[in-house]
Order: C-alpha cells, then sequence, then structure tokens
C-alpha cells in the first residue's frame, strides 16, 4: 500500500511528466515553392513577476499523446483550477484525464490533487524558438510535502501558459494550457 506521501508525490510527477506531453505537429510537402524559406517567428513567452493572481481560474491542456516504457499509447488531457492566493502561492487542483487511445477519445481514467505553486523567480525562457521571460516556481501537492521545480510561461495576455521540462527548458512538445 502506497503512504500518503509516496501517492501525492507520484501524483505530482506525473502531472509534471504529461505537461511535457504533446500532439506532435503534422503538415506535408505537396511540392516545390519558389520562394524563400521563411524563419520561423519565436515564441515570447512572459513571467509574473510574482503577480500570483495571473493564474487564477480555469485551464484545460491541449491533447497530448504519452507512450509508455513497455510501448502503449494513450493520451492526456489535464487540467487546473487555481482558486486562493496567499502572498507568492497559488493553490487550486490539477486533473489528469488519461484515455485509452491516441487522440483523447474512449475509456477515460481521472485522479485529481491538490496543488499549490510558489513563485521563486523570474528568468529568461529557454528553448530554441522561444523568447522572453518566465516563472520560477515550486510545484506541489498539497497533500505532501514533496515539491518539483520548473518554470511556467504565459502567453498571449496571460490567457495561455506551457510548463517547461524540469531542466527549465520550453518545448513545441510541452502541452499548452488556456484559459477559459
Amino acid at each position: 500500500m502506497k503512504s500518503k506521501n509516496t501517492a501525492a508525490f507520484a501524483a505530482l510527477t506525473a502531472i509534471a511528466v504529461l505537461a511535457l506531453a504533446g500532439c506532435g505537429g503534422g503538415g506535408s510537402n505537396s511540392g516545390s515553392s519558389n520562394s524563400a524559406p521563411v524563419a520561423p517567428t519565436a515564441t515570447t513567452l512572459a513571467g509574473t513577476n510574482g503577480d500570483m493572481s495571473k493564474y487564477l481560474g480555469s485551464w484545460v491542456s491541449n491533447c497530448g499523446i504519452v507512450v509508455s516504457g513497455g510501448g502503449a499509447t494513450t493520451s492526456v488531457v489535464n487540467s487546473f483550477v487555481f482558486n486562493a492566493v496567499n502572498g507568492d502561492t497559488v493553490t487550486g487542483t490539477a486533473t489528469v484525464s488519461e484515455y485509452t487511445s491516441f487522440n483523447c477519445t474512449g475509456t477515460r481514467t481521472q485522479s485529481m490533487n491538490g496543488i499549490a505553486i510558489k513563485y521563486l523567480a523570474n528568468v529568461a525562457a529557454l528553448g530554441t524558438g522561444y523568447t522572453g521571460f518566465a516563472d520560477r516556481v515550486a510545484l506541489g501537492t498539497t497533500a505532501a510535502n514533496a515539491t518539483l521545480a520548473t518554470s511556467f510561461g504565459f502567453r498571449q495576455n496571460f490567457t495561455k501558459f506551457q510548463i517547461a521540462s524540469t531542466s527549465d527548458t520550453f518545448s513545441t512538445l510541452n502541452l499548452t494550457y488556456t484559459k477559459f
């Protein structure tokens, strides 16, 4: 039987890992073009500079693909509801909805955990195709003292965010969360 702290830390780790899952982009090259290639525009991220009220509200991710160590493919949609700010910390709930298919349909299992995000610092947004700043935070479940350091980078006037990997590097594979 798992202890309460072990189960909470496992849930926190799952949220962080699933934050990195993303649906791969597609596209086709249906022919040649006579125009010069155009460099992609960098995504500009912003940190809150400690204004944790920017996190308040409900957020949902796009559909992400998860490939397990055994090669099984599932998909996931994560959501956060942040409803209280206390100084440099915002609290709420995180819900992971995992599906048996690769496109967020079919049988779903859900898990929900209380979550807290503590602001640590404003840092440069790292990663190819990213510029700007992000919040360096301690992400933790409210049921355990376990935390994970990561970064949250906001886009589009604080209506979208991405969570960096634990190395603080943003990637196009990171799920994007949209406020609703």
